[in-house]
């Protein structure tokens, strides 16, 4: 009986198994960010988070300029002995485009905030991508070449026990 060669081709069995449905569950992602890293690369995502932190400062300061003006606005009005339920406020119409105008830079700066932190979270797995596919290929090849390396180690013990 050759042990050696049936414990070989089980291993090989083992790992071709092994290897086969760990890589269908685990590549698809590892590929998707092997194009990821292709597609975009880190200086895209550069630009990007540039381009977005601007968005977002001129979305701020618009909004912060606005939300001055109808401040001043509102404490006009205060001043001015009106009828408001009559809507005899001259400044009413004033007022009300500003509040519109301030409820659209909150908008802009809601969006801007948004594709900031979509342009973060896609530089952080860009820069991960790396990591990632080497664990992913770990947990892939990781247990055969384990059980190969016990096989080895096995053998040079019991070979140490032999008469010579």
């Amino acid at each position: 009986m050759q042990w050696r060669r049936g414990f070989f081709r089980v291993w090989l069995v083992f790992s071709l198994l092994w290897s086969g449905a760990s890589g269908f569950f685990l590549i698809p992602e590892a590929w998707a960010r092997v194009n990821l890293l292709w597609e975009v690369g880190p200086a895209k995502t550069e630009k990007l988070i540039g381009k977005h932190t601007d968005c977002f400062e001129q979305a701020s300061k618009e909004e912060l300029r606005l939300e001055v003006q109808l401040a001043k606005a509102l404490a006009k009005a205060k001043e001015q002995p009106t009828d408001l339920l009559a809507n005899n406020d001259p400044e009413l119409g004033k007022r009300r485009k500003l509040e519109d105008d301030l409820a659209e830079a909150k908008d802009r700066k809601t969006s801007c905030e948004t594709k900031l932190l979509d342009s973060k979270e896609l530089q952080r797995r860009i820069c991960d991508a790396p990591a990632f596919i080497a664990s992913r290929f770990g947990w892939i090849f990781g247990p055969p070449l384990s059980l190969l390396a016990a096989r080895f180690i096995v053998t040079w013990i019991i070979r140490g026990f032999r008469p010579t």
